[in-house]
């Protein structure tokens, strides 16, 4: 059977004489009239090559042919039926796993308070992470190995479907009393030369690594580059890489 040619609406007539028996009964299932359900029951008897249901008394007999489709053809219009009608997504009586992939800068600062909405609002949904991002990660995505990813917003191809979730502002953390932003005049909260920032000494957090960041893409264009003592993907380990007076400092502050 050529199913470009086919038509799929002749299978719920199918469904309906199976069903009731009768060209009369199956046409007020279908909303047809009698002599248009008899034209697409020979429709049906030319495509599948059997007569399907013949003539017994006053009602219609199937064949061991069509006998056989009676499973099949209920599980085919179910699941279309479900396709186009898709359930509602119920989030207090939802039992799923969500698979996400995102490094641990972004489930610092998401996770518990995630975490502990799920646990209020969706007490059945489960998630399954992994802080392992790569260049095939959104291949992971396009495959359904993946259900969602937290990345800093980028050109993403078409077929992926993305939303901002927060806004972050790039800021510059360097220990109090920095003897070099000292003698440029750098006071906290003010702006500093792009010139002075890229001469300086980086611990770089990349949340994939070989992946060209927003930062790296800007100085480029300006023909600069930061001068790299060490790169990290995770977070953590980057902060163990700055001066443990940098780190005091910070964790009097709260962070992270």
């Amino acid at each position: 059977m050529n199913l470009s040619a086919f038509d799929l609406n002749l299978l719920k007539v199918l469904d309906a004489l199976l069903r009731e028996r009768s060209t009369v009964r199956a046409g007020e299932r279908v909303g047809l009239s009698q002599p248009a359900v008899s034209a697409a029951l020979g429709r049906l008897r030319a495509a599948f090559g059997d007569p399907l249901l013949m003539r017994d008394g006053q009602q219609m007999r199937p064949t061991e042919f069509a006998l056989a489709l009676v499973l099949p053809l209920t599980q085919l219009l179910e699941d279309s039926s479900r396709l186009l009608n898709p359930a509602s997504f119920d989030p207090i009586s939802a039992v799923q796993t969500f698979r996400i992939a995102a490094s641990d800068f972004f489930t610092e600062m998401m996770l518990p308070g995630l975490m502990a909405n799920l646990e209020q609002r969706a007490p059945g949904i489960s998630l399954r992470y992994t802080d392992s991002l790569n260049l095939q990660t959104m291949d992971d995505l396009r495959e359904a190995r993946l259900d969602l990813i937290l990345l800093p917003a980028g050109n993403f191809s078409p077929w992926v479907d993305w939303r901002p979730i927060f806004h972050a502002s790039y800021v510059v953390v360097a220990r109090q009393d920095h003897p070099v932003l000292r003698q440029h005049g750098v006071t906290p909260a003010a702006a500093m030369p792009v010139e002075l920032y890229c001469r300086l000494r980086h611990a770089a957090f990349r949340v994939i690594e070989m992946a060209p960041d927003r930062e790296t893409a800007a100085l480029a264009a300006l023909g600069l580059q930061v001068r790299l003592s060490s790169r990290c993907r995770p977070l953590r380990p980057s902060c163990g890489l700055w001066p443990r007076q940098t780190l005091s400092e910070l964790y009097r502050a709260g962070w992270p």
